[in-house]
């Protein structure tokens, strides 16, 4: 093959020349394509020598962009979830990675550990989030139960209050019978001491008292001049203004 005449050293170069690795001793021309720090350059000028690839479009421009680092923990990553635990820090990546392996690991719930049922005791199982549904209805019903006792208390409260008011009212307008079994010993006397009470008087008699018809407890009702007397035997006695003993209404 001929010699290229002298001045013509340029027509062996079409297209781009591969020169490998940047040399800052070796020098190089427009169309050289070089390797440097893992991206590849494409030289802009001829005859330069020491002149560092960079892409500033006036040496060297970019012909592939990449990095030199072949370790995760020589490249520079952003936490934006703040994993690592610092503000304002950005992590090398392995570190980053370390962090997220750890959590997926140890600290995030496993899927055998979420229960769909409210009777587990095993301690670091969790409950599926239809189980915490289950577990409000409950906790709703039980709530409400609670509240309905509660009112029903309230309204027999209220009614034994009542009561008790009738009862004292009752108490304060007629003679109890511990005084009549004490004071009273024949129906005369009754009628004579009930005929000054404006109100009936009710009067439990024992057995054992001389008033009790037919020696069984008596239930006497009583209003001015008139009593009737209810025994437990089923018997019904009665008496007016005058009587000294009982007349029985019902045998």
């Amino acid at each position: 093959m001929a010699a290229v005449p002298e001045g013509y050293t340029k027509l062996g170069r079409i297209g781009f020349v591969d020169r490998g690795y940047y040399d800052a001793k070796t020098q190089y021309d427009k169309g050289d394509v070089v390797l440097h720090e893992g991206s590849s350059y494409l030289a802009l000028k001829d005859g330069m020598t020491g002149v560092t690839p960079q892409d500033d479009n006036e040496n060297w421009r970019y012909m592939a962009r990449g990095f030199e680092a072949d370790r995760l923990e020589h490249i520079t990553a952003s936490d934006t979830q703040k994993l690592c635990g610092k503000l304002d820090y950005d992590p090398d990546a392995q570190s980053l990675i370390d962090v997220i392996a750890d959590l997926v690991a140890n600290k995030l719930l496993k899927r055998e550990d979420v229960v769909a049922n409210l009777t587990t005791v095993d301690a670091g199982k969790a409950l599926d989030a239809t189980q915490g549904k289950n577990l409000k209805d409950s906790v709703d019903n039980v709530a409400k139960t609670v509240q309905d006792v509660s009112e029903r208390v309230s309204t027999n409260e209220s009614n034994i209050g009542t009561l008790n008011t009738k009862v004292a009212q009752l108490n304060s307008d007629k003679v109890s019978a511990s005084l009549l079994q004490a004071d009273i010993t024949t129906v005369k006397q009754l009628l004579t001491m009930n005929s000054s009470y404006t109100m009936p008087i009710i009067v439990v008699i024992d057995w054992q008292h001389s008033l009790a018809p037919d020696k069984n407890i008596t239930f006497v009702f009583a209003l001015k001049s008139a009593a009737l007397a209810f025994s437990l035997s089923g018997k019904l006695y009665g008496a007016i203004n005058g009587a000294a003993e009982w007349t029985l209404l019902n045998g």
